[in-house]
C-alpha cells in the first residue's frame, strides 16, 4: 500500500471517529464540565449559562454525562487537528507524486535514470511491462 493510500485509509478512519464523537455531544446534556481540586479533592460542577453549580455524589449520572461530552470534545478537537494535517500532508505527498511521474514520462529523462536503476527501483513503464509479457519464455513440461 502507496503512502497516498495509507493517508486515504487514516483520513477514512478519522472522518468515522469524528462522526461518532459528533453524534455523542448532539446527545449530550448542555452546560460544560470544570473540576477543580479544593483542599486535595477533585470537585465536579457545571456550567450553564454563566451559572456554576456543584455536582455532588447525587448526581453521578449528570456528572457522568459530562465528563463523557468533555472527553468527547478534547477527543473531537484532536481528531480534527489530525485529519486537517493528514489533509495537508496528502496534498504534499500528491504533489511530489505528481512531479515525479511528470519527469518520468520523459523518455530522455528516464535513460538519463537508467545508469542508476538498480539503486533507485524505477518503476517500469507500459512498454517496458508489454516487452516483458511478450518476451518468450520456458514452458514447464508435464
Amino acid at each position: 500500500m502507496n503512502v497516498h493510500r495509507k493517508i486515504e485509509h487514516a483520513n477514512k478512519e478519522l472522518k468515522n471517529e469524528i462522526m461518532d464523537f459528533e453524534k455523542i455531544l448532539r446527545a449530550s446534556p448542555e452546560g460544560e464540565l470544570r473540576c477543580y481540586v479544593e483542599r486535595g479533592i477533585p470537585r465536579f460542577y457545571l456550567l450553564k449559562d454563566g451559572k456554576k453549580k456543584y455536582l455532588g455524589n447525587n448526581d453521578s449520572e449528570v456528572k457522568d454525562a459530562l465528563v463523557l461530552k468533555d472527553y468527547c470534545m478534547l477527543n473531537l478537537i484532536w481528531k480534527k487537528s489530525m485529519l486537517a494535517a493528514a489533509n495537508a500532508c496528502l496534498e504534499e505527498v500528491k504533489t511530489c507524486e505528481d512531479q515525479i511521474s511528470a519527469r518520468l514520462d520523459i523518455p530522455e529523462y528516464r535513460a538519463h535514470l537508467r545508469v542508476n536503476s538498480d539503486l533507485l527501483k524505477l518503476p517500469p513503464t507500459n512498454e517496458e511491462l508489454i516487452a516483458w509479457a511478450n518476451k518468450p519464455y520456458e514452458k514447464k513440461s508435464l
